[in-house]
């Protein structure tokens, strides 16, 4: 989110001037959702796995907003505010799930898999930190993407521009919910 967010700004939107504050609206939704959202969600939900999936069915809605109106930089703010702030829940609700598994194991299996579990959770962490921040460099050579080239970058970059910031995010949500949907 916030590697493809720079680029985003910067050529996209054509703002450069733009950028910190726009880091600091996603920012700033990164951590509401830590200290207000989370309880609030959990006790409206019920359980994590419900609150995973509505959360992110909340946030596709956000970002597909900011998909067809990205242009418009108060719309743009405001979806990226909350897509962010619900969406974020999901680095919160994981762990709950997580935990909720090593107990489930526990109580059927009489086995701990504490460590095992740990060690899955992460390195796909990992593997989640990774892949967007190399997917996002990738995805802008294949697109021809021309450094320090404001206002001038070809179309297929300023797409990739525009589907990376969030179209991607949306459908990543999207194969969450069908993952909790249909496990």
């Amino acid at each position: 989110m916030f590697a493809s967010s720079v680029y985003f700004m910067m050529y996209y939107i054509g703002r450069p001037d733009l950028l910190s504050l726009y880091m600091g609206i996603i920012s700033i939704g990164a951590l509401v959702p830590m200290v207000v959202l989370m309880p609030i969600a959990l006790k409206i939900f019920k359980t994590a796995q419900k609150a995973m999936l509505i959360t992110q069915l909340i946030t596709i809605v956000f970002y597909g907003i900011a998909f067809i109106f990205g242009e418009n930089l108060i719309l743009l703010y405001f979806c990226s505010f909350f897509a962010t702030a619900i969406g974020a829940m999901s680095n919160v609700l994981v762990n709950i799930l997580v935990n909720d598994t090593i107990y489930f194991i526990y109580l059927k299996e009489k086995t701990s898999l504490y460590g095992t579990t740990a060690f899955l959770k992460g390195f796909a962490q990992k593997c989640g930190n990774t892949i967007p921040n190399t997917g996002i460099l990738a995805l802008l050579a294949v697109s021809g993407y021309i450094p320090g080239a404001i206002g001038q970058q070809p179309d297929a970059t300023m797409f990739t521009l525009h589907f990376g910031r969030v179209g991607i995010p949306a459908i990543i949500c999207l194969v969450i919910c069908i993952m909790f949907i249909f496990p």
